[in-house]
């Protein structure tokens, strides 16, 4: 899997939203930004939302005109810290992906710095 940085002043807002409070003004929201990124799993109790920073306070003021509720997650840089959350998402990438590890080798170019000979002097 190739890992694209997502800059912490770009997407700020994740969001778990009770799908049974999902009203006009929020589903409106969602479709009408295509920088909002949304999961789809019509079968699952709650959606997940993922904002840019400019659009967190209208989400959250979409939801509570909708009398919703939701719950926002902490920043990305901040889940950082998690490891187990980090090994769970990778986890999951790997069954997704049809238990093939999806990563990106760099690695197989790397060549280990040229010694310096000045290196090799005994003081």
């Amino acid at each position: 899997m190739e890992v694209s940085s997502i800059q912490n002043f770009c997407f700020k807002g994740l969001y778990k939203i009770d799908r049974k409070f999902v009203g006009d003004n929020t589903e409106r929201f969602i479709y009408s930004n295509d920088d909002v990124i949304v999961s789809q799993k019509h079968y699952e109790d709650d959606i997940f939302v993922y904002t840019p920073d400019n659009k967190d306070n209208e989400i959250e003021e979409c939801v509570k005109n909708d009398n919703g509720k939701y719950w926002k997650s902490k920043p990305l840089s901040e889940l950082m810290m998690y490891s187990n959350l980090l090994n769970e998402i990778f986890r999951v990438n790997y069954y997704s992906n049809g238990h093939k590890q999806d990563w990106t080798d760099y690695t197989e170019n790397w060549q280990s710095p040229e010694k310096d000979s000045e290196d090799d002097l005994p003081f």
